[in-house]
This record gives structure tokens, sequence and C-alpha cells, in this order.
């Protein structure tokens, strides 16, 4: 795993909070990108479950935005001296939505919160500081890997066989994802992997009506190089060719590295290709006059 940055500075302030003087550590602001992915704790559900991304800046402000589904929504604030922000949410055509930000005091890598949908329900957040752009920086899971999506052999009503994916990231910790679910629906995200080593996969699917969610780990254990939970969900599309009633399917997705000049794909090294061409016979019959 790689090295964590230190323990964030703390001063120490008297202040009043709530009417009552306190005295509690203030959060030293920085600079830095953060993604994650929110969702209830009792399960992935579509519509109350996505992604968040935000920037932090040195004087305390902050902007992102949330995705879910294929809308996203922006907000933007300052984080209070207890490291907490608030913002509401519009949504044109649906309810307002709370988000709750905290930065985590000891450790300025992580923040956590809420979203939620006042009387209805509340996910939680948790968004990793991202690895940072600095040309002195180099990201340990840097690499190729080939990914496995599992799909399922005995149930009809859900995706048969696996997908697949390809990842590449850069030495920069920028992620790039292409590949295709078992059922046919292509897939690819751009995201920037956290400074643990730790992926938000989210990527809207079904033109808005699903999605595929969870976290990703580069590791180096023994059983593989980068996998994790997901929850892969398309909502009930009457119209679709494949899975019209729709599925709400969990599976583990798991990776390998692929590095072929360390470790060739073929036991051997040369080889000979032969090429044969078959015989086409064409016969033809004149018109007769």
């Amino acid at each position: 795993m790689p090295n964590e940055d230190p323990p964030l500075d703390q001063d120490f302030a008297l202040i009043i909070y709530n009417g009552t003087a306190t005295s509690k550590p203030t959060v030293t602001p920085v600079v830095a990108a953060y993604r994650g992915l929110f969702y209830e704790s009792s399960g992935v559900e579509f519509g109350r479950s996505g992604a968040i991304s935000l920037n932090t800046t040195a004087a305390g402000s902050y902007s992102g935005k949330l995705q879910m589904g294929a809308k996203s929504y922006a907000f933007s604030g300052t984080f209070d001296p207890f490291g907490v922000a608030t913002n509401a949410i519009a949504r044109a055509g649906a309810s307002t939505l709370g988000l709750t930000l905290n930065i985590n005091l000891a450790n300025n890598d992580l923040i956590t919160g809420t979203v939620n949908d006042p009387g209805n329900w509340s996910a939680d957040l948790l968004a990793n500081r991202a690895q940072p752009k600095a040309k002195t920086t180099h990201a340990s899971f840097a690499g190729n890997y080939t990914l496995s999506f599992p799909g399922t052999n005995g149930d009809a009503r859900l995706p048969f066989g696996d997908g697949y994916g390809t990842v590449a990231v850069s030495t920069a910790g920028n992620i790039k994802l292409a590949g295709s679910l078992a059922d046919g629906t292509k897939l690819s995200q751009s995201a920037v992997g956290s400074l643990n080593g730790q992926w938000p996969l989210y990527v809207s699917l079904y033109g808005g009506q699903g999605q595929i969610l969870g976290w990703l780990s580069f590791t180096n254990s023994g059983q593989e190089n980068l996998g994790g939970d997901v929850s892969w969900i398309k909502a009930a599309m009457p119209t679709a060719k494949f899975y019209p009633n729709g599925f709400d399917f969990d599976t583990h997705a798991t990776g390998s590295s692929y590095n072929p000049a360390a470790v060739p794909l073929i036991g051997f090294s040369a080889g000979v290709v032969l090429l044969t061409v078959g015989i086409f016979r064409a016969t033809s019959r004149a018109a007769s006059m």
C-alpha cells in the first residue's frame, strides 16, 4: 500500500458552537481532489445511490457534483472550523437533496457524510483523496489489468456468462476502463485512484435507467490484483430487447495485472504461424437461348 500523508496540522480555537464556547481543532485546508460513492447502509438501490467528486482549496472552500444515473448535480460551499459543510441540492422535477460533508480532523485523506432525500432515504457517503498530480508522485498500482464481471448461469432472469474489462492506470493514478458486461452492454469510465489504491467504480447504464457501482481495490494478494464487490442494476424497461423486467444483481469483480513483457501469455518464445487458403469452387450455367 502507498504511504499515507502525515496527519494534517491542527490549530485550536475558542469557538461559539450552538451557543456554547468550546475549544475544538480547526481544519487546515488543503488543495486536493476527492472521489467516492454514496449508497444506503442496507444496500445499493437505484435512484438512492451514485458517485461524488469534489475539489477543495487552501481557503477551505469546495466545489463538486453528485452523479445519479445520467444526471449530475453541482454544489459548492465552505467548510466550517469543525470540518463540516451542508448543501441543499435542487433537482428539476424531483425533491431537493440534502448533502452533509465531514473532513476527518485527524487525516484529510478522507471525507464522509450523507446524501438524503428528507423523510424518504439517507445514504452514507465516503470519498477518498485522489492520487495527487505532482510529478514527483508515482501511483504504486500503475499498470495494465484485465477485469472480469461474473454473471450467473443459474437464473434466467439474470444475465448469463461473464463480462470483461481492460484497465489502464497511469503513473499519476488516472484509471481508464473499457469493456462489456454479460448482456452486451458497453462499459467505460475515466476515474482517479486514491492514495490507498481505492477505485470508486460508477457507470450509468441503459440510458440512465441502470448502473454499476462498487469499491474496487488494487492489491497484491495471491487471489487477485484488483477486485471488489459491485452492484449491477437495470430498471424495468418494457421495450428493451433483453431483460425487459430489469434486474438487481450483486457480483464480485476480479482482475489480474497484465504485463506480457514480464509474463508472456503463451508458453513459448518463438513459433510459426501457418495460414492456408481453402479451395473455392464456383460453378455457372450459361443461359440457353
